[in-house]
């Protein structure tokens, strides 16, 4: 016979989910501008019959960066969070909405496994120069963990399952919900408590501030109209810092802005980026080396100065045999190019022009190199999957491996001397990943 506290617990979670649909409800009929406003208690008393439940919102702001090379590979998450229940107690915004900023906290996560990747285009950010919250390196696990924890509030008991509305912000924010569900695999639906998606760019069309029949408003112009600065940007909890001052200011009352304020936006700013130092949190570590993965320190600041652990890529001593030390195989570049949507470089694509035959021709009696034909085990590539094949001898790198002709390559030398073959036509950037920098 089944007991009763199951099905009491069931009709808890009914009821619950009815209430939460009660609270969807409520903000679809509110804009995107007003339902920021209604969460930060700006205007709930022209809505006196709004759901109870609506009043123990969470909001949250996240942004992310990715990696020049693939667009689904994500490197960062800047999440802001802050309670609607905090908000009420307020009797005040405060100059700037400062007392608003003083409830809000930052946290600042890279993804461990892809750190150590850097972007090279001219708008890429340095993550170590974050300004808002501690930064944190999480793995797969821990990444799991703190987004159950950031969208996942309990609402009473921790055990009854029974969790707060969640309304979530962003600028641009399709594209940050598609990267954190589809490459961080976490489901933001899993419980039916995001009850609403509000998104700079259309708070600031609500407001009047934007009216652009086509374009959107990106996010360092927001930031200068609104007067303050745009600091170290492309960084995750830096843009999503700025993602969330941005708002308050959009549907702040001209009251509390302006020249006749006790302090400026600049100097309320700054003071939240140095409160933000202060928010600690349990996830992840606070070191992580690159090079060695201990999370004892950090690649640059090592007991000895810069790591000089001994590490060596089982990929690379077959495919790039030079280039095999100084890095692991979960941080070689080349398995990022395979577990990524990126292609790995092709010598003859940018002259439109067929391999030489010296490059798809080689004889494996004339070569010391492993060939495709020969069965090699190689590292790891992917989570949980293993190669039993090298890469087919057309590619460019197995023709790297089987060394063609100079004449049809251009060589190079080695720092012993040695000569080695690489495609002469390699992009800047390409050359670095083919010697073996992460």
């Amino acid at each position: 016979m089944r007991s009763n506290p199951p099905q009491m617990a069931s009709q808890a979670q009914r009821t619950h989910l009815e209430e939460m649909a009660d609270v969807r409800r409520f903000f679809e009929t509110l804009n995107h501008a007003d339902t920021f406003r209604y969460c930060l208690n700006l205007n709930r008393d022209r809505y006196p019959d709004a759901p109870g439940l609506a009043a123990s919102t969470i909001v949250v702001c996240i942004d992310t960066e990715g990696w020049d090379a693939s667009s689904n590979v994500v490197k960062e998450l800047g999440i802001n969070v802050f309670d609607s229940r905090d908000m009420a107690r307020l009797t005040s915004p405060g100059p700037w909405g400062m007392h608003i900023m003083k409830n809000i906290y930052f946290y600042f996560a890279r993804i461990q496994k892809h750190a150590h990747l850097r972007n090279k285009n001219a708008s890429a950010g340095d993550p170590e120069k974050n300004r808002f919250g501690q930064m944190r390196f999480l793995d797969d696990r821990e990444i799991i963990d703190c987004l159950k924890d950031t969208f996942e509030w309990p609402l009473g008991n921790v055990d009854d399952g029974v969790v707060r509305p969640v309304v979530l912000l962003g600028h641009a924010l399709d594209n940050d919900v598609e990267k954190i569900e589809k490459y961080l695999g976490f489901d933001l639906m899993a419980k039916g408590n995001l009850v609403k998606q509000i998104d700079t760019q259309v708070i600031a069309r609500n407001v009047g501030h934007w009216n652009h029949p086509n374009n959107q408003i990106g996010l360092t112009r927001l930031v200068n109209n609104l007067d303050f600065t745009y600091r170290d940007g492309h960084t995750a909890s830096n843009d999503a810092a700025m993602t969330t001052i941005c708002a308050i200011q959009l549907v702040l009352s001209n009251k509390y802005k302006g020249a006749g304020q006790p302090r400026s936006l600049q100097n309320v700013v700054d003071q939240t980026e140095r409160d933000s130092q202060s928010h600690d949190w349990s996830h992840g570590s606070k070191l992580f080396c690159f090079r060695c993965g201990s999370r004892a320190h950090m690649v640059n600041r090592a007991p000895n100065g810069y790591c000089q652990a001994r590490v060596r890529c089982t990929r690379c001593a077959i495919e790039r045999p030079n280039s095999q030390w100084g890095h692991r195989s979960e941080t070689c570049v080349m398995t990022m190019f395979e577990t990524s949507n990126s292609s790995r470089p092709n010598p003859n694509r940018r002259r439109g022009r067929q391999p030489p035959a010296s490059q798809t021709d080689v004889s494996a009696e004339n070569s010391t190199i492993p060939t495709a034909s020969t069965p090699i085990q190689t590292p790891p590539i992917g989570r949980g999957t293993q190669s039993t094949q090298p890469p087919a001898p057309t590619s460019s790198w197995a023709i790297i491996a089987a060394r063609p002709a100079p004449d049809a390559m251009g060589p190079t030398r080695s720092s012993r001397g040695r000569l080695v073959v690489r495609p002469a036509s390699l992009r800047p950037q390409q050359r670095d990943a083919n010697n073996g920098k992460p």
